[in-house]
């Protein structure tokens, strides 16, 4: 389900798409220090939910851009990482986003999962329910995103681009 629900968001996206070798996501789970079974075999929560897709990945990869191209596409809505939901100690260097801004513990998770649960609320309650696409850089880290915002997904999607691209895009 998992590389037919990528193919279909990006083809939602515009972006060309070829099928991707099959992963090991329990290999994955490992090399991140993800929870078991956080990235394989998870199962939608009801039927009547609304899809989840997540995009990860540096500042600069895309994510805004992909997270925003998939709503539309699919008639969803978008969390977006947003500013307000950085931790006061990470203001005077978050303009600049450096190393140390970008670090999970400079993020209120509570916040950016309420963000989150709401959109979720909203979506299932429509008459047909709306995906959700959610974007963080920190989507996946162990100490933040993997722990408050990636259970919550159906697919999460990891970008990347040449730590250039990504300087210049910032």
């Amino acid at each position: 389900r998992g590389s037919r629900a990528g193919i279909v968001a990006g083809r939602a996206a515009g972006m060309p798409v070829t099928a991707p070798p099959a992963a090991d996501a329990a290999a994955y789970e490992r090399a991140w220090g993800l929870p078991e079974g956080s990235l394989a075999g998870q199962k939608r929560k009801r039927a009547a939910a609304p899809l989840v897709v997540g995009v990860a990945g540096p500042s600069g990869a895309g994510k805004s851009t992909l997270a925003r191209r998939l709503a539309e596409a699919l008639g969803g809505v978008v969390v977006r990482e947003d500013p307000k939901f950085f931790l006061k100690s990470c203001a005077p260097s978050y303009a600049l986003r450096d190393p140390i801004s970008e670090e999970p513990a400079h993020v209120d998770w509570p916040g950016t999962a309420g963000a989150l649960d709401a959109a979720l609320e909203a979506a299932a309650a429509a008459e047909a329910p709306r995906p959700v696409v959610v974007e963080h850089y920190l989507l996946l880290a162990p100490e933040g995103g993997a722990v408050h915002l990636a259970p919550k997904c159906d697919l999460v999607l990891m970008l990347d681009a040449p730590q250039e691209t990504c300087r210049e895009r910032r």
